[in-house]
């Protein structure tokens, strides 16, 4: 019996999504992903330095708005942001990490910080994957680890993600798009206010560059 150009595709994809299945099963059930990674150290910040992170970007905010006219880099540090983010990003993220770290190094963003393999398995075919799990295993603790560059193209910005891992598991970066799904998107993909020029990332620090509006 010949199948035909119809039949051999509907094989082939049929042997894709068997594949794809089998690979992503084997990352949620190896034991390295609860394996908290070496080298772990919590950042050091004061309630002072996430107000001072809020005030610095609420400054951004008002030289795009033409509001202050403030020259010179915004210059935030990695304590600042950290103390920020520890408050302001539970409340808002669909995919709470706590405690969260984020490190600073020419060039690199890199974040890490805990969840539970049931809060990141967000996108598909993660989240059918997730729903067969054990509760226990799904609400287990485990360590994300992301480290990539930031992308600008005019008013949007995006974390072009280089490494990723889940404990001591590494993945392939691409799939972490596939778990945080549609809902998890905004979290590596942003508006940038106009005014914003360029943003480096430097040892311990960001360096936002604006220009004047009007």
């Amino acid at each position: 019996m010949r199948l035909g150009c119809t039949g051999c595709f509907f094989l082939l994809v049929v042997f894709a999504g068997v594949l794809v299945a089998g690979i992503l099963a084997g990352v949620l059930l190896s034991a390295a992903i609860f394996t908290n990674p070496v080298g772990t150290v919590l950042s050091t910040y004061t309630p002072q330095d996430g107000r001072a992170g809020q005030q610095k970007l609420a400054e951004i905010l008002l030289r795009d708005r033409g509001l202050t006219r403030g020259k010179g880099p915004v210059i935030i540090t990695q304590q600042e942001l950290n103390g920020f983010l520890a408050h302001h990003f539970l409340e808002s993220s669909r995919i709470p990490l706590k405690p969260l770290v984020v490190r600073l190094t020419p060039g690199i963003f890199e974040v890490q910080g805990q969840t539970t393999l049931g809060r990141l398995s967000t996108g598909f075919p993660f989240s059918l994957l997730a729903d067969y799990l054990p509760r226990s295993y799904a609400e287990r603790p485990i360590w994300v680890t992301v480290r990539g560059w930031i992308k600008q193209d005019r008013s949007r910005s995006s974390l072009e993600v280089l490494d990723f891992s889940l404990g001591t598991q590494w993945i392939p970066p691409r799939l972490l798009s596939w778990m945080l799904g549609s809902k998890g998107q905004r979290l590596l993909h942003w508006q940038t206010p106009g005014s914003v020029e360029r943003i480096a990332i430097e040892e311990g620090r960001i360096v936002v560059t604006t220009r004047q509006r009007g």
